[in-house]
């Protein structure tokens, strides 16, 4: 089976797409709409070439997902636009051009290793049982991950509460109006990122700026 096809589709509730999504088991998706416009090839077995490419653009709307154990919010937005994409599979490998964050909320942490909450959710699958079942499931999810490239990510009118436990004193706060960027995001060990963030504590006379390096 072979095809090529354009694609142009809106308002998909992602919850109808868990099947195909990373299973992380503590975390709960609540909502979501998915959009595409692109070209997709699906090439057969004995064809030359990835078994499917994707070249366009998409996005997620009213995206809601929480920590199952406490209800708390994980992460959330309005609508991120994804631009730029080139994905291939079989081999998997994925390459963005730029995301657009529009009113992003979240919960981020910088681990003492100067890891983020938000790129590894080890941390919350350990908080589930030790069971057989959970550490097979963790160790499938960090292994099946393709190669990702992102070239800049763009924050706008975030809120986020962040904690910074890679410096001493640690360093706790509710950011609002956060807007920005993440430059150079990938899953090549040693990839160095930028992060260049800022907004307000507590109110618009208390400015904070997130700014520097880290490995994503």
């Amino acid at each position: 089976f072979s095809a090529d096809l354009r694609v142009d589709l809106s308002g998909l509730p992602m919850r109808g797409l868990l099947t195909y999504l990373p299973d992380y088991p503590a975390l709960d998706l609540r909502s979501g709409e998915v959009g595409a416009k692109g070209h997709v090839v699906l090439r057969s077995s004995d064809a030359p070439g990835p078994a499917i490419e994707y070249h366009g653009d998409a996005s997620i709307a009213r995206f809601n997902l929480v920590e199952k154990s406490s209800g708390r919010p994980f992460l959330a937005w309005a609508r991120v636009d994804v631009g730029g994409i080139a994905y291939a599979a079989t081999p998997d490998r994925i390459a963005i051009r730029s995301i657009d964050i529009k009113q992003p909320v979240a919960r981020v942490e910088i681990s003492p290793s100067g890891k983020l909450n938000l790129t590894t959710t080890s941390n919350l699958v350990a908080a589930t049982p030790h069971t057989t079942q959970a550490q097979a499931t963790a160790r499938k999810t960090a292994s099946t991950l393709p190669p990702v490239k992102v070239g800049v990510v763009k924050v706008d009118g975030g809120s986020m509460q962040f904690a910074d436990f890679s410096i001493q004193p640690n360093f706790q706060a509710k950011v609002d109006a956060l807007r920005g960027r993440i430059s150079n995001i990938s899953t090549a060990p040693g990839t160095i990122s930028q992060v260049d963030l800022s907004g307000h504590v507590i109110n618009r006379y208390s400015p904070v700026t997130i700014k520097g390096s880290a490995n994503l």
